[in-house]
């Protein structure tokens, strides 16, 4: 033990000299201890760091560098070094900023993650990567699988992706918007979608059915066509009555010869009804 030591001392993190670099900073984190190295060339090993420090701490690269500049304490007997603060570098200080906290960390091999908190109201979440691994992860569990998560906005909220987004559920999504004039809802449950308008227009789509229902007075177009579209029911029915009559028509004492040929026609009138597509 170094006798002259003061109580208060600076260091730096080091790593020892021929180990591995990821096998020896994984051996800190699972042991809460690192090395050092002062200005007087003296080197300490396995001592014990403050565990929120050990996360802020950054090693050096390789063992001819130093990493981060630390204080430690000196324990008044026995003379046991513990690391109780990290100092930061000067360019770990560039977004920093009065009323605001700032937890940063970069990778030796390239990449970044920070979390700004911002006393006037923002925060900021940024994740950079040199390759494709950048993630964010929300995690919410509970032991019968009713976790909840919920996001509150007194305002807009804007998503922006350059990619694809996708939204699984196991039970059911729904979407609703809530005004002054109304609600405008879009929900979607076990393979059925509901659409609805302030003003009461309702698209539903079902596994195998879609239903378009409009308010009193309201239209439904399909494309920009404003023809109208035939009532397949009624207009089977009046070429059937138009039709028979027909065939009871008469020339005089004669009946018309066509009359055969309109029961034939009459008897096809059921096939002009779709199957699939109804309106009312």
């Amino acid at each position: 033990m170094n006798q002259d030591r003061f109580p208060v001392s600076e260091w730096y993190v080091v790593l020892p000299k021929g180990q591995d670099r990821d096998e020896y900073v994984q051996k800190c984190f699972h042991g809460g201890t690192v090395s050092l190295v002062n200005d007087n060339g003296e080197y300490q090993h396995r001592v014990k760091i403050d565990k929120f420090a050990l996360q802020t701490v950054v090693f050096p690269p390789d063992d001819k560098t130093k990493g981060s500049a630390v204080v430690c304490v000196t324990a008044p007997y026995s003379g046991q070094l513990y690391v109780v603060g990290v100092f930061a570098t000067s360019t770990e200080w560039v977004d920093q900023r009065e009323s605001t906290y700032r937890l940063f960390k970069g990778a030796v091999a390239g990449g970044t993650a920070e979390l700004l908190v911002d006393g006037s109201g923002k925060i900021i979440l940024s994740v950079d990567s040199e390759d494709d691994t950048s993630e964010v992860t929300v995690n919410v569990t509970s032991k019968h699988k009713a976790g909840r998560l919920n996001l509150n906005v007194n305002g807009d909220t804007v998503v922006q992706t350059n990619g694809s987004t996708q939204v699984v559920s196991g039970k059911s999504v729904t979407v609703s918007q809530v005004d002054k004039q109304g609600t405008t809802s879009v929900e979607v449950s076990s393979g059925a979608v509901k659409a609805t308008t302030p003003a009461g227009a309702v698209v539903e789509v079902s596994d195998r059915d879609v239903k378009l229902t409009t308010p009193q007075g309201g239209k439904i177009y399909l494309n920009d066509s404003t023809e109208p579209v035939l009532l397949g029911t009624k207009t089977v029915q009046l070429l059937q009555d138009l039709l028979t009559q027909l065939s009871h028509e008469t020339a005089g004492p004669y009946p018309l010869a066509g009359a055969a040929t309109y029961a034939q026609l009459i008897a096809q009138l059921e096939t002009l009804k779709s199957q699939i597509s109804f309106v009312q």
